[in-house]
């Protein structure tokens, strides 16, 4: 039980760069092309808006920080890394719950709840609840690794949420929740 080591979100600026060249030297249809119906895919001034937007006005490392503000894990089971957040409620009797993500997601979607679930509540028989917020990145996305080696689904995946919960956070018993493919594996 517990084995899981500190991680800090860190991309580096070389690969800030590397993307940032990615989107300059993308080569994208003509203008014209999609004469701006849906039908067809995305706006070309929507998607120049998109790009602008990525190259001229998204700060990484400022939300870097704000993520990193979150105390955040990694741990090996069964040979792959996991990443995910663990915050700790504020009353001695925190009761866990496990979120997971749908697809295309990834943990951001549950860090807004996060401060609301951790502090404390007084109850109407004036007993005190909080919750200890568990959110992982699903295997293959967000900075928790994959494998080959063996079938990723619904299943597998909620099998490693069990270990997770019990083998390295020792929690005996826990709340879990899911959206889109989250539910699946929450189900």
């Amino acid at each position: 039980m517990g084995t899981y080591r500190d991680f800090t979100i860190s991309v580096s600026d070389k690969e800030l760069s590397e993307l940032r060249t990615k989107l300059t030297s993308a080569k994208f249809p003509r203008k014209d092309y999609f004469k701006e119906n849906w039908d067809l895919g995305i706006y070309s001034s929507e998607f120049d808006k998109l790009i602008n937007y990525w190259l001229n006005e998204y700060d990484w490392k400022k939300h870097e920080a704000q993520l990193n503000q979150f105390h955040q894990y990694l741990v090996t089971i069964d040979g792959i890394d996991i990443h995910f957040i663990l915050e700790k409620g504020e009353t001695k009797n925190s009761i866990p719950v496990i979120f997971s993500h749908g697809w295309p997601d990834s943990f951001l979607r549950y860090t807004k709840v996060i401060r609301s679930l951790t502090q404390k509540h007084i109850l109407a028989d004036k007993s005190e609840i909080s919750f200890d917020v568990i959110i992982p990145s699903v295997i293959g996305f967000g900075f928790s690794g994959y494998s080959n080696d063996f079938s990723i689904n619904n299943e597998s995946i909620a099998d490693f949420w069990f270990k997770l919960m019990v083998d390295e956070l020792g929690y005996k018993k826990f709340i879990a929740a899911g959206g889109d493919v989250g539910s699946g594996i929450t189900r």
